[in-house]
């Protein structure tokens, strides 16, 4: 579908999806079906399961809403659109693990690959409710404060529901909305501060993405409106300072 424009692709996109769920239905959902993009659109419409390959390796696999919500590799980052630091855990943190319903069973399940337990669903609503528990258990469940350091020294503070180790590999994950984008660092709350220099400024939609380097081991991404970009002044080789709250990163084991 690259070649195609984006009304016809969402059409061609639209047919499969009928056409899967039509092969599901037909053998009673014990069908799969492979499909190798670089779109995350054509995942989160199309897929049950994500894998993701780079340099020919799995850096990824599970459930396409855990895997976008909680990249383990760069690279899965990048294609959620996601910022992610790796580092190792700064101290020893003892919290529930989030990893119900992530295990052989959690990720064995899929609109194309498994029947609900008990009775066939060709329809997938009842998998994608099990791809998608991860999620929940992660938004209702009480976190603990988790922090790693990076190669470069830098320190990342936010919050875990998973067992850490000191000195464990480990990521912190956010989301470039969470990032905001001063000229010089404010004053306040506990916050992370990264001075970047901005690599690149890019129209995505009705949003603005800054694309910044923190250091040889950071790339960062932060998301701002039109408005404010254009008030701020900003444009690729500035030096800026992204600042991200903790209550906004979420920590998770390398």
């Amino acid at each position: 579908m690259g070649s195609l424009d984006v009304a016809v692709a969402a059409q061609v996109r639209s047919m499969l999806r009928r056409v899967l769920h039509d092969r599901a239905a037909a053998t009673g959902g014990r069908s799969a079906a492979l499909i190798v993009t670089h779109d995350v659109v054509d995942a989160l419409t199309l897929a049950d399961r994500i894998i993701v390959l780079d340099n020919g390796t799995v850096v990824d696999d599970g459930p396409v809403e855990q895997v976008l919500r909680s990249p383990r590799s760069p690279f899965a980052a990048d294609l959620a659109g996601t910022n992610m630091v790796s580092g190792r855990a700064v101290d020893a943190v003892d919290a529930a693990p989030a990893s119900a319903g992530t295990g052989a069973a959690g990720r064995a399940g899929g609109r194309f690959r498994r029947p609900w337990p008990g009775r066939a669903r060709p329809d997938g609503a009842a998998t994608a409710r099990q791809g998608s528990a991860p999620a929940a258990v992660e938004r209702d469940a009480p976190s603990s404060p988790a922090a790693i350091r990076t190669v470069s020294d830098a320190q990342v503070r936010g919050a875990t529901l998973h067992q850490l180790a000191a000195g464990e590999p480990a990521v912190a994950v956010f989301p470039p909305r969470a990032v905001a984008v001063y000229r010089t660092a404010p004053h306040g709350s506990p916050r992370n501060v990264f001075p970047v220099r901005v690599t690149a400024v890019e129209a995505r939609g009705d949003a603005i993405r800054v694309r910044a380097s923190g250091g040889p081991d950071i790339p960062l991404m932060a998301e701002m409106t039109a408005t404010a970009a254009r008030e701020l002044g900003i444009a690729a080789g500035d030096e800026a300072v992204f600042v991200v709250k903790a209550s906004e990163v979420r920590v998770y084991p390398g």
